[in-house]
């Protein structure tokens, strides 16, 4: 399906009615003018479906760094081509999704126009069409919108479905905020709270159509392994190293764990992006050994320091590695559908707020993966200490405990922790979607 531009399709926004002869023919809610975006015939009956695809705007205001953008993207992305949308994201630091291999022309291909968003937001716009509202807007962790922008959406009749996406949580609270409604006081305009999270009651996760598939493809092809290490510029794998990757805070303690490793009994191959722990590398491996492209080894220990690489790539490195350590939510929540062990360092909040994630998510994996060994199964002992040895580890990773103790006891139940998993990403991917459960929360608004 072909796509208009942005300032095109942002005059096609608000079109309603049907004309003559089962054609669509409708106006735009701003100018009242008629308004008409030809698709392809859907149904083989020869006609044309004149039906405009429904707009979604995404606001994306970049706080952490690659997190908060591969998010937005993403599910701009997914929105596009999985349902159809004509989709914009405005985002204030598009140099982030450059380096995410995002720009402009990989957008386009999508279906999603990339626009930059100015501050301050031109009042009038040059192009009238742009300042349009979508059908659906959606404010990324609680973002504030232009004030011209919601003068936009005050103006449109229908009002648009509006959406604060929120920070994914797996504590209690989600059930009791996600959807609810906050009437703006000063415009006649209602925000909706959307939480992600890892049940029914929640928004869930951003999980595009074919995604386990393509997972599950990659993993039987004996040749992707290597393919994938030639495309990263890297030596594959040997047969007796464990394959770790690192993507983690700078609070995290790296330098121990790379030590650990460089002076243990099995040697262990780490994948590191540039940029992410170059204190620790320089301490443990010496100069140049944070530099992007470079390859070392000390010991026990091989790290190779990965280019920044676009999202699907990221997810076959995933998908290759036998422990991911991922930060934030977006590669957290990647690292959980490559079903194999992860650690995650929670984004560092004040007061213990990231502790309290982490704990809620420990607490949910815990609960939901007793039966790992297949239904009607009961944990045994050695379960029961891999799960202790895999939460022991999540907590190290944000300064809780020695690392290096806490690496062994992993390691050493690494088959019983990618059981529970595995079991955990398939109790998430028997649930609805993020995207498909925002679609339908807009439709009952529209």
């Amino acid at each position: 399906m072909g796509r208009t531009s942005a300032g095109a399709a942002g005059k096609a926004s608000g079109c309603r009615g049907r004309g003559p002869r089962g054609r669509m023919r409708a106006r735009n809610g701003t100018s009242g003018e008629p308004c008409l975006i030809l698709r392809p015939d859907p149904d083989g009956s020869g006609g044309v479906d004149a039906t405009p695809p429904p707009r979604c705007d995404v606001f994306c205001r970049v706080v952490d760094n690659f997190g908060d953008a591969g998010i937005c993207w993403r599910l701009a992305r997914q929105l596009s081509l999985d349902h159809g949308l004509s989709v914009r994201l405005w985002i204030d630091r598009p140099e982030v999704l450059a380096r995410l291999g995002v720009d402009a022309a990989v957008a386009s291909r999508a279906g999603v126009a990339l626009m930059p968003w100015p501050d301050p937001w031109p009042d009038p716009w040059p192009d009238p069409g742009v300042a349009v509202c979508g059908d659906i807007v959606i404010a990324a962790f609680a973002c504030r919108l232009p004030e011209p922008y919601l003068d936009a959406m005050t103006r449109r009749v229908p009002r648009p479905a509006w959406f604060n996406l929120e920070h994914l949580s797996a504590e209690s609270w989600v059930a009791g905020v996600h959807g609810l409604a906050s009437p703006r006081p000063d415009r006649p305009l209602v925000e909706h709270f959307f939480v992600p999270g890892f049940d029914d009651e929640s928004g869930g996760l951003i999980r595009e159509r074919g995604l386990l598939a393509r997972r599950d493809a990659f993993r039987a092809d004996p040749s992707a392994p290597e393919r994938l290490a030639a495309a990263l510029g890297v030596q594959a794998r040997r047969p007796d190293e464990r394959l770790v990757s690192v993507f983690c805070y700078p609070h995290a303690p790296l330098a121990s764990l790379l030590a650990h490793w460089r002076d243990g009994d099995r040697p262990v191959r780490t994948w590191i992006p540039a940029g992410v722990g170059t204190d620790a590398l320089v301490a443990v491996l010496g100069a140049g050994a944070a530099a992007a492209g470079a390859q070392t080894q000390a010991g026990r220990l091989r790290v190779a320091v990965l280019p920044f690489v676009p999202q699907p790539t990221y997810d076959e490195i995933l998908w290759s590695c036998d422990v991911n350590i991922v930060r934030g939510e977006d590669s957290a929540v990647r690292a959980q559908w490559a079903a194999r062990p992860w650690l995650w360092q929670p984004y560092p909040q004040p007061d213990g707020v990231d502790r309290a994630k982490l704990e809620a998510l420990l607490s949910r994996v815990s609960a939901t993966t007793a039966g790992s060994r297949g239904p009607g199964a009961t944990s045994t002992p050695d379960d029961d200490r891999a799960l202790a040895a895999w939460a022991d580890a999540m907590r190290a990773v944000s300064g809780v405990g020695d690392i290096g103790p806490a690496w062994d006891a992993l390691a050493s139940a690494l088959p019983a922790v990618g059981r529970r998993a595995a079991a955990w990403c398939a109790g998430l991917a028997a649930q609805r979607d993020l995207a498909d459960k925002l679609l339908d929360a807009a439709r009952k608004m529209l």
